[in-house]
């Protein structure tokens, strides 16, 4: 299951780039994630930790092309968790494009997964066209 939402940021694709490529900066436009923690320079590969709504995760970053697209993938008990920021610029803007979805892996998690495939947009794209609501905000008021 997948959602993508894509919104324009009306500033240059490397000021976005430093909201988006420094986890430490997560939390000021995305109410989901605090307390970011890298275990090594920023790269595929590398490790993180950070609490998603209150809960303890630990990730990997995939894939990271610097000043472009970050990514996170976490191995969860029941699911594989994926979620992803490009950026490409547009003239003066930047058009952002947020991409989270999640694989399950559990019995239990797969016939949850069916159930809410039809409100996957409510259940995944509202989150997202927050958090890139809350940073064009963030970058644009800079």
């Amino acid at each position: 299951m997948q959602a993508t939402e894509s919104l324009t940021i009306h500033r240059p694709q490397a000021e976005v780039w430093k909201l988006v490529g420094d986890p430490a900066q997560w939390s000021r436009w995305s109410k989901t994630f605090e307390l970011v923690e890298t275990h090594g320079p920023l790269r595929a590969g590398t490790r993180i930790s950070y609490k998603y709504r209150g809960r303890p995760v630990e990730a990997t970053i995939d894939p990271f092309i610097e000043g472009q697209v970050y990514g996170v993938r976490s191995v969860e008990k029941s699911y594989i968790f994926n979620e992803s920021i490009s950026l490409r610029s547009e003239g003066d803007s930047t058009v952002a494009t947020f991409t989270m979805g999640f694989k399950p892996t559990a019995l239990w998690a797969r016939s949850l997964a069916v159930l809410i495939w039809p409100a996957k947009k409510l259940v995944l794209g509202r989150p997202l066209q927050k958090s890139l609501k809350s940073l064009r905000a963030v970058a644009e008021s800079e």
